[in-house]
């Protein structure tokens, strides 16, 4: 037998039985002992609210708070807030 041919004795051959029981999880060696899978609830009540929300936004009910009312000086142009930074820290 070279490298490129497959090798076909039986040693390294699954049974069909085999494969069945361990997609069927019949075998002893199937997953993590003690550890469960964590079940994916679907709520339905916020899915419902999720679509309440989403109608409301669409019909416009809900304003945006965007652009923010912001004050104005004396030259009618707007004072956009400054958000310090470690610079600004000066003892």
């Amino acid at each position: 037998m070279t490298e490129t041919e497959p090798d076909i004795s039986n040693k390294n051959k699954i049974s069909i039985d085999n494969i069945w029981a361990s997609t069927k999880g019949d075998t002893v060696n199937w997953g993590i002992d003690g550890y469960e899978a964590p079940k994916q609830y679907f709520d339905h009540l916020k899915a419902k609210e999720g679509k309440v929300l989403w109608e409301k936004i669409n019909n416009k009910k809900i304003v945006p708070n965007w652009p923010p009312k912001l004050p104005r000086d004396s030259t009618d142009k707007l004072i956009w807030p400054k958000r310090p930074n470690f610079i600004d820290d000066v003892n």
